[in-house]
């Protein structure tokens, strides 16, 4: 009888875990635009810039499934290959500036770099960066390096999630019991059905929105801690002559919303602040709400934070309509 009720349960089991298989494959043919999420940790190299993790000198790896190459200065490649002579940018962001799940060329960067043959782009972002990491970094490549590279100008992608490093607490969207944890990080990387199924019963874009515009108020000590880094790494520019410019990129959510009259809100309070200890500034908001395109569009399947190829276009067209005052800064002529 045991026997019996053994070999039932085994039997379901199999046929459970049979459907799911089928049911995968048939998600990955009808969904191909959804991504599996992952990078591999071949192209990265612990404590390059002090603490903090950099890109591994002429290394190779995948991102989401898309081949990412890595140049001698530990910045993405991009494969034009374009005489430069001018100006060379410095740039800071995190997983959205670095691009997962986009290649290369078709990032913002990567078109910036074709479009603009007399600029250099030095795109050092990577995905988990926050304010600490710009920080360590302006002081490692302008102080300690002086400058070898020659930069004119350091340019900051910023995301609302880069106010805090290695800070979310159990009411983050991220926060889950290490088995909890093991489980959806293995799914994550491996199935679409499960990318499919949270898309549908979840709206985690919502979700990260909101936990982060809560750190956005004027008595928030991650808020302030983080103008306090970014007015040192003013600093570090100043006086090595070197502009410095921040631009503010928006969540999905607040693109599907933007008619709610205080959705942009975070990026407001961050700029009014920023004014005050002289950072140039743009909010590079208003590319994304006049390009009348569906907010799902621009950002990579279920993903509230990561651009899409779309997304990336749409962002790199603004930047260069809007050159001489984005990429122009105050030690130069305008």
């Amino acid at each position: 009888m045991k026997i019996r009720i053994l070999k039932i349960i085994l039997w379901n089991i199999l046929i459970v875990l049979l459907l799911l298989v089928v049911l995968e494959v048939i998600v990955r043919i009808l969904y191909p635009q959804i991504q599996l999420s992952g990078l591999d940790r071949q192209i990265l190299e612990p404590t390059v810039y002090y603490s903090t993790v950099g890109l591994k000198q002429n290394s190779a790896g995948t991102s989401n499934g898309i081949l990412k190459q890595v140049d001698s200065n530990r910045c993405w490649k991009y494969s034009k290959e374009i005489k430069k002579t001018n100006k060379k940018i410095l740039i800071l962001g995190d997983s959205a500036t670095m691009g997962i799940g986009v290649e290369n060329d078709s990032t913002f960067v990567g078109i910036l770099n074709y479009n603009l043959p007399d600029v250099e782009f030095y795109n050092v972002a990577l995905i988990g960066y926050s304010i600490q990491d710009y920080l360590n970094i302006t002081r490692f490549l302008i102080q300690k390096k002086k400058n070898e590279l020659g930069v004119s100008d350091i340019c900051i992608f910023w995301c609302l999630n880069d106010i805090y490093s290695n800070f979310p607490d159990l009411n983050s969207p991220e926060q889950k019991n290490n088995i909890v944890k093991m489980i959806t990080d293995f799914l994550v990387k491996n199935s679409k059905l499960y990318h499919l199924i949270k898309n549908i019963f979840t709206d985690r874009p919502r979700d990260y929105f909101f936990y982060d515009r809560k750190f956005y108020n004027p008595d928030n000590q991650q808020l302030n801690n983080s103008l306090n880094k970014l007015d040192q790494i003013m600093e570090i520019a100043d006086s090595a002559k070197i502009s410095l410019h921040l631009f503010l990129l928006p969540y999905e959510y607040q693109i599907r919303n933007y008619n709610n009259y205080d959705i942009f809100e975070p990026q407001k309070i961050f700029e009014n602040f920023l004014q005050k200890i002289d950072v140039e500034t743009t909010d590079c908001s208003p590319a994304f709400v006049k390009s009348n395109l569906p907010s799902n569009q621009l950002y990579l399947y279920g993903d509230g934070i990561h651009f899409s190829n779309k997304g990336h276009r749409i962002l790199a067209e603004y930047l260069l309509q809007s050159y001489k005052n984005c990429f122009i800064g105050k030690h130069e002529t305008k």
